[in-house]
This record gives C-alpha cells, sequence and structure tokens, in this order.
C-alpha cells in the first residue's frame, strides 16, 4: 500500500524537529559557565587568596596575591644608638680615679689636652668643643658630657668590673676604665662622641658641679676642665623639670672654685673620685 503525501510530509517534519531539538541541546551543555570571580590581578611572589564561587557552582577560584601583600618591611637601626660594646683598654682597674678629655667623632680617638688655652668652650656646640668627665669612687660613678652650648647631661649609677654603661633622658654612655684611661662612647641630644680619656692627676683639673638660684631660677652648673687649661660648661636651668634648658656656663676660676653669673656669685665642688669629694 503506497502512503499518502500528507503522512509523508508529517514525518518528515517531524524528524527535522527531533534533529534541531538534538543540536541544540549538545551545543548547551558544551558551553563553559561564565565565573563572575574570574578576574586576575598581576602575579607577584607570595601567599595565594582562595574565594568561594558562586553559589550555583562548587568550584573555588584563586586569585594571586597583590604585591603589597608579599612586602615585608626590615627593622632599621636607631638613629640615636650607639655600639653596645665600649672600646677595650688594658691595664688593671682601680678602685678610684678620675678621667677627662675632648670628644671626637667619627670613632676617632680623643686626646686629653686638646684645644686652646683657657676660657670656655662654650662656642658653636659642635663636638670639637664638647669634653666629658667620668669620676669613679669604689662602686659609684659620675660622668658628665657637655659642648658648654646646647648639650649638659649628668650621668650617677654604679660600676662592675671596670665597665660603666648608663641611661636617661635621651642620653647614653657606655665605658670601659682600667688605671691609665677610660674609653667609650656618648650618645647626647642627638650628638654622637667617642672619647679616650686619660687618669687625671692635677689637683685642679676635673669636674666640677654647682647648684644655685639664679634670679629666681634653680639651675645646675657643670664644668670640665683639662691639664692644659681648657674648660668647657654647661648651665641647665631647671634641672628638675620636664623640659629642662640649656645654656653655656659662665667661666669658671679652678683656682678659688667661683664663678659670676649675672652677678650671683657660684661656688663650685670638684667632684673627686680619689678624695670622694662629690660623692
Amino acid at each position: 500500500m503506497k502512503p499518502s503525501t500528507p503522512v509523508i510530509t508529517l514525518l518528515a517534519g517531524a524528524a527535522l524537529g527531533v534533529a534541531v531539538l538534538v543540536a541544540s541541546t549538545l551545543q548547551t551543555s558544551s558551553a563553559a559557565p561564565v565565573n563572575p570571580y574570574a578576574a586576575t590581578s598581576p602575579a607577584s611572589a607570595g601567599t595565594t587568596a582562595t574565594l568561594p564561587a558562586p553559589a550555583s557552582s562548587g568550584a573555588v577560584v584563586t586569585l594571586p596575591p597583590s604585591a603589597s601583600s608579599a612586602a615585608t618591611s626590615t627593622p632599621t637601626a636607631s638613629a640615636t644608638s650607639i655600639p653596645t660594646t665600649a672600646p677595650a683598654v688594658s691595664g688593671t682597674v682601680p678602685a678610684s680615679a678620675d678621667y677627662a678629655a675632648q670628644v671626637s667623632a667619627g670613632g676617632e680617638s680623643g686626646g686629653g689636652g686638646g684645644g686652646s688655652g683657657g676660657g670656655s668652650g662654650g662656642g658653636g656646640g659642635s663636638y670639637k668643643s664638647a669634653a666629658v668627665a667620668v669620676s669613679v669612687h669604689g662602686n659609684k660613678a659620675v660622668a658628665y658630657v657637655c659642648d658648654g652650648h646646647k648639650v649638659g647631661h649628668w650621668f650617677n649609677g654604679t660600676v662592675k668590673g671596670g665597665k660603666l654603661d648608663l641611661a636617661g633622658n635621651g642620653a647614653h654612655i657606655t665605658l670601659n676604665y682600667r688605671s691609665a684611661k677610660a674609653a667609650g662612647y656618648v650618645m647626647a641630644d642627638g650628638h654622637q662622641y667617642t672619647f679616650s680619656a686619660p687618669t687625671l692627676h692635677g689637683h685642679r683639673s676635673g669636674l666640677y658641679e654647682s647648684v644655685a638660684m639664679v634670679h629666681g631660677v634653680k639651675v645646675k652648673f657643670g664644668w670640665i676642665v683639662l691639664p692644659n687649661g681648657y674648660q668647657v660648661g654647661s648651665a641647665i636651668a631647671n634641672p628638675d623639670s620636664a623640659d629642662p634648658q640649656v645654656t653655656a656656663a659662665p667661666p669658671l676660676d679652678p683656682a678659688t672654685g667661683t664663678a659670676d653669673d649675672g652677678g650671683v656669685a657660684i661656688i663650685a665642688t670638684l667632684i673627686s673620685g680619689v678624695s670622694g669629694s662629690g660623692f
């Protein structure tokens, strides 16, 4: 029996529809879904960050870190630090002694009698005019550094085995001392000094101190007198306050131990490790 023309046409249309449906299904299943988290940042060293993908997907997306996440900070040395170990000094450790010298900078060794003649070394406030003095009496020590301008720091503490290391009020001193000399470093008011100070034997050279009321203001004076007559001194107004003011001290007469500050007589005391005066 020969099929009629309408039936053939219906079967052909059905077959074509099935073919189109199958092709559409295959094309949809082969296309990859678009991931909204697929954006990447420039590659850099370090850890990676993993973020969950949308809930409709079970995948995870890994993002490279930003450059800043891989950066590390390296601690830098403090600009106000000094070497933790003082220069070695040979000889025996004395029970008492006095030392003084001008200081130097840049690791150079300071001399015991540098500077010119007498008078105050107050001009300029550079390390060239600064000096340091140290007196040791038993296990106690007094040290002083000044430049006759803006620097004036006192140190008081104990010594052990020929070593002294004291810090406070923004200043630090560390030194080794023996019978012939003391050597070390000082940091004060942003200035770093190094020194090598010989033992003092003159009865008028050394460290002098005075505390007096000058026109209603408490002032602590300090002078360092070297064997060649060079001297430098600073005056600290309101020394017990949070903001003491340092200026140049008036010249000291070592023969009488006196000075004149604006008409006010200042009587100084020699701090001596040998005699114990001032301790």
